[in-house]
C-alpha cells in the first residue's frame, strides 16, 4: 500500500503544460506548413519584400542591450543543458526566426521581475467554465490570457501593439527604424503565437498552476531534462513524424482575434483534465464542471497487482483516452470520507498511452489554430498600379482563408462598440528618397470611397504633376490601415507594379556600305517604354534588299543600290533612325504575347552578283541586270555587276529570353 500511498502524493502536485521547446516546435511546424501553402503569410512576405531581411541585431524591448537573440543564448547559458531555452537559430535571423523566437521569449521573466515567479508565464491562464479567470495561485503580477494577449498590461508584445508596429514597419521615414518596427511586429506574431498554443493546453484553460512537471508536460517535453526520445522531444526530424501526426492541412476560421483564444480554450477545457481537476469525471452532476461523468464511459477494468483495478476515462464524442481511472479499496474508502480523491490521471507502471493519444490531438489542434491566427494577421492584402494618371488599389485578399468575405473586406469606416468611436479606412502612399527615407507623398491620407470587398479597386487620382514624377521614378510603397472585417489591421503593397507607356516594335533596317548605299538588312527587336528605347535582338543579313509594296501597285524596288560584302558599317546604332519596314509594332501586351511567337518570313529582293571586271556584265538566270558601279569616291571598290531574283528569306524565330524581355517591359 505504500507503493500506492507514493504515487497519489507525488502526482498531486503537477499539471500539463507546453515547455518552450514544444512551444517553438508547434510553430515551427505551423510556418513551414504556411510556406507550402497559397497562404496569406506567403503573399505578405512577397509583397513586403522582407523574405531576405535580418533582425539579429534589433533590441529586446526592456531588456537592456540584449537583442532577442543575444536574450535567449544568455538563458540557455543559465539553463544548465536543460532543452526548454536550449535553442539554436541557423544564422539567418529572418522572418522565421524572429516569429520562433517571440514564442520562446513568451515564457520570460519580467524585465523588472521582482522574484523567480515574477514573469510573463503568470498571464498564460484563462478559465472559460469559471468567467475567464487567469490564474488564482501565487504572488507574481498577472491578468488572464485573453487580456494580456489582447491590449497588454506590462506587455509591449500584445495583438494591438502588433497591429501598430505593422502599421510603423511601413510608414516610419528611417530605414533603421523600419527594420526595427518590423522585429517588433514579427516578434508580437511569435509572442501571440505562444498565448494561442496555450489555449490547447488542458491546465491553462481549467486554472490548475504548474510550479512542477506535471506527466504529460514532462513527457511531451521528453522527460525531465527534455533530452529523452519521447513525446515531443525532436532532435532532427519533423514533428510530424516524430508524433506521427501527418501534416496538419486544417486551418480554424474565426473573425475576429478573441475567438482564436476563447473558442479553442473552451474546447480544451470541456473535452480534457488535468490530474487536480480530474474530480468531476466521477460526478454525474450536470451543472459540474465538464468533462463530468455525463460526458465519458468507463472503459473495462483491468486487475492490477496490490489488489488496484485501472481502466480508461474515454471520451463518448471522439474516443478519446482522457485519463486513467486507478482504483482499489483503499482508494474507494478514501474517497468515501474525503471525496477529494480524483482517479489517477497521469502515466502508471508505464503506461503513457494517455499522454501520447492527447498529446497527439491537441498538438494537431494546436497547429490548426496557430495556421489560422497567421492567416487572420496578415488577412488584408493589397495590389496596388501606378498609371498615368495616378494609382489603382485592389483588395486582393484571399476568401479560402478566412471565414468569410467580410472578414477581409475593407470598410470605408467603423463604429466601435466599446466607445462608439469612428475608424476611417485610409491609404497613404510613400516614396523612397536616394538614400531609402520614406516621405508621405499626400498631404493628408487618403480616406476610401467606399468598402472594399475583394477584387474590388479603389482610384487615388487627384495627383499634381511633381507627386505623378514621383510615382514614376522612386521605390513606391502603399499602406491601407483602419478595419477590415470587424477589428483594425493593415495591408501592404512594397512591389507596386508601374503602368508604362510601353511599345514593342519588330523591324528590317538598312545596312549601309562606306559608300552610302544600302548593303543589307538588319531585323531588330526593340522596346520603347516613355520614348526611351532599348534594343532586345538584332540579326544582320547581308546581300538581302527589303521589297516596298505601295498601296494598289506591284512590289517594287524602294531605290536602286548596289552592294558590297566587305565593310559593312551602320550609321547609328540607336533604334527608330533607320530607314525600312516595320513588321509589326504594338503596345498591346496580349497581342504581342501572340505575334512575337510566329515565325517572320518576308518576302524580300535578292541581289546576285554575276561577275566581277569593267563595262556590263551578262545577264544571270534568275534575273536582269539591274546596274553596275565603279570605283571613284573614295570607296576604292571594284566594279561588280548584280542581277535580282525574288525569294523568301529563311523563318526568322525569335528566341525565349528576347520574348520575355519584351514582356518584362510591360
Amino acid at each position: 500500500m505504500n507503493k500506492v500511498i507514493t504515487i497519489i502524493i507525488l502526482t498531486m502536485s503537477i499539471l500539463n503544460a507546453w515547455e518552450i521547446n514544444t512551444h517553438r516546435a508547434i510553430d515551427k511546424e505551423t510556418l513551414d506548413l504556411l510556406k507550402e501553402e497559397k497562404s496569406n503569410l506567403n503573399t505578405f512576405v512577397k509583397n513586403t519584400n522582407i523574405a531576405h531581411h535580418t533582425y539579429a541585431d534589433e533590441k529586446f524591448s526592456g531588456y537592456g542591450s540584449y537583442t532577442y537573440f543575444d536574450y535567449i543564448d544568455h538563458k540557455k547559458q543559465q539553463s544548465d543543458g536543460v532543452s526548454d531555452w536550449n535553442q539554436t537559430f541557423n544564422g539567418a535571423y529572418n522572418y522565421q526566426d524572429i516569429i520562433e523566437a517571440g514564442s520562446i521569449l513568451e515564457d520570460s521573466m519580467y524585465s523588472d521581475g521582482l522574484f523567480s515567479g515574477d514573469g510573463r508565464f503568470n498571464n498564460h491562464f484563462y478559465d472559460p467554465q469559471h468567467g475567464g479567470k487567469g490564474l488564482t495561485i501565487g504572488f507574481g503580477r498577472r491578468v488572464n490570457a485573453l487580456q494580456w494577449t489582447t491590449f497588454g498590461w506590462r506587455n509591449s508584445y500584445n495583438y494591438e501593439q502588433a497591429i501598430l508596429y505593422y502599421d510603423m514597419a511601413f510608414s516610419e521615414a528611417s530605414p533603421e527604424r523600419r527594420n526595427m518596427w518590423e522585429a517588433m511586429m514579427l516578434v508580437s506574431v511569435g509572442f501571440i503565437l505562444h498565448m494561442v498554443n496555450d489555449m490547447n493546453v488542458p491546465a491553462h484553460t481549467r486554472d490548475d498552476s504548474h510550479p512542477f512537471h506535471e506527466p504529460l508536460e514532462k513527457y511531451m517535453r521528453g522527460g525531465e531534462k527534455g533530452t529523452e526520445d519521447i513525446g515531443f522531444y525532436v532532435r532532427e526530424n519533423s514533428i510530424r513524424d516524430h508524433l506521427n501526426i501527418g501534416a496538419v492541412n486544417e486551418i480554424n476560421k474565426y473573425d475576429n482575434f478573441a475567438e482564436y483564444m476563447i473558442t479553442e480554450a473552451t474546447y480544451t477545457s470541456t473535452h480534457f483534465v488535468t490530474e487536480n481537476t480530474a474530480l468531476p469525471l466521477k460526478s454525474y452532476d450536470n451543472n459540474a464542471t465538464h468533462p463530468n461523468a455525463n460526458d465519458v464511459i468507463l472503459g473495462e477494468l483491468q486487475q492490477l497487482e496490490y489488489g488496484l483495478t485501472k481502466g480508461y476515462y474515454i471520451s463518448k464524442e471522439n474516443g478519446q483516452k482522457l485519463a486513467i481511472h486507478l482504483n482499489s479499496k483503499l482508494l474507494d474508502l478514501l474517497n468515501d470520507l474525503t471525496n477529494l480523491i480524483p482517479p489517477i490521471t497521469a502515466s502508471f507502471d508505464g503506461d503513457n498511452s494517455v499522454l501520447e493519444e492527447n498529446g497527439a490531438f491537441l498538438v494537431r489542434r494546436a497547429i490548426a489554430n496557430a495556421k489560422g491566427f497567421v492567416e487572420y494577421f496578415f488577412r488584408g492584402q493589397i495590389e496596388v498600379k501606378v498609371t498615368n494618371d495616378g494609382i489603382v488599389v485592389k483588395n486582393i485578399s484571399n476568401p479560402n482563408r478566412v471565414k468569410e468575405t467580410d472578414t477581409i473586406t475593407f470598410k470605408k469606416e467603423y463604429t466601435q462598440r466599446n466607445d462608439l468611436s469612428t475608424i476611417d479606412g485610409e491609404i497613404q502612399i510613400y516614396w523612397d528618397d536616394e538614400e531609402g527615407v520614406r516621405h508621405a507623398l499626400l498631404e493628408e491620407p487618403h480616406k476610401l470611397s467606399q468598402d472594399l470587398a475583394p477584387n474590388e479597386v479603389e482610384i487615388i487620382d487627384e495627383l499634381n504633376q511633381d507627386q505623378k514624377e514621383k510615382l514614376i521614378n522612386h521605390h513606391i510603397t502603399v499602406v491601407y490601415k483602419g478595419v477590415i472585417g470587424k477589428e483594425k489591421s493593415v495591408a501592404v503593397d512594397a512591389t507596386v507594379t508601374k503602368e508604362r507607356d510601353t511599345t514593342a516594335t519588330l523591324a528590317f533596317y538598312y545596312v549601309y556600305n562606306c559608300a552610302g548605299e544600302v548593303a543589307g538588312l538588319k531585323f531588330k527587336v526593340y522596346t520603347t517604354t516613355n520614348g526611351e528605347s532599348k534594343l532586345l535582338y538584332t540579326r544582320e543579313f547581308q546581300g538581302f534588299y527589303l521589297l516596298n509594296r505601295e498601296p494598289n501597285s506591284d512590289w517594287i524596288i524602294k531605290e536602286t543600290s548596289l552592294f558590297k560584302d566587305e565593310n559593312l558599317y551602320s550609321n547609328d546604332d540607336t533604334t527608330g533612325v533607320w530607314e525600312g519596314k516595320v513588321l509589326f509594332e504594338s503596345s498591346d501586351k496580349e497581342e504581342i504575347k501572340q505575334l512575337i511567337n510566329q515565325q517572320w518570313s518576308p518576302e524580300i529582293y535578292r541581289f546576285i552578283r554575276v561577275n566581277r571586271g569593267g563595262g556590263w556584265g551578262g545577264i544571270g538566270s534568275t534575273g536582269a541586270v539591274i546596274g553596275s558601279w565603279g570605283s571613284g569616291d573614295g570607296c576604292s571598290l571594284p566594279l561588280i555587276t548584280y542581277s535580282v531574283q525574288t525569294a523568301r528569306m529563311a523563318p526568322i524565330s525569335i528566341d525565349q529570353n528576347t520574348i520575355n524581355s519584351i514582356l518584362e517591359s510591360f
